[in-house]
């Protein structure tokens, strides 16, 4: 089999939001996580090294940017597929399939229906 192309001959880049347990963390200065340990499972069957690199942007989305701009080969992150991102990207079947939900006191806020409502109002995240 010919070596796949890649930014760094024989690497493979990989874009991830570490850490994101269980996804992606880092232990005792080694990546490891779900998302970690396919990429390297995958570069095993290509015959490649891999090479972690985290994102640490305050937009998630953007991690896609490296993607167009030749920054990383990859993005390993645990994401949502939409439209906008399968443009500039080819996605795997999904992995991991999770119902988002938003949450709203009818009562209070009568308007929010979807969360194109939420545009203009104010909201808190409690984790």
């Amino acid at each position: 089999m010919a070596e796949p192309r890649t930014i760094e001959q024989g690497s493979l880049l990989i874009a991830s939001a570490s850490p994101f347990p269980p996804f992606a963390v880092e232990r005792d200065g080694t990546d490891s996580g779900f998302d970690a340990e396919l990429m390297r499972a995958v570069c095993g069957q290509l015959g490649l090294r891999w090479r972690l690199l985290r994102f640490e942007g305050d937009d998630f989305g953007r991690i896609f940017d490296g993607l167009r701009t030749g920054d990383h080969d990859a993005v390993a992150a645990a994401v949502t597929i939409t439209e906008e991102r399968a443009n500039v990207a080819l996605f795997s079947e999904p992995y991991l399939v999770v119902d988002q939900a938003l949450l709203v006191n009818p009562v209070e806020t009568p308007d929010v229906q979807s969360r194109d409502d939420l545009a203009t109002l104010v909201v808190g995240v409690e984790r």
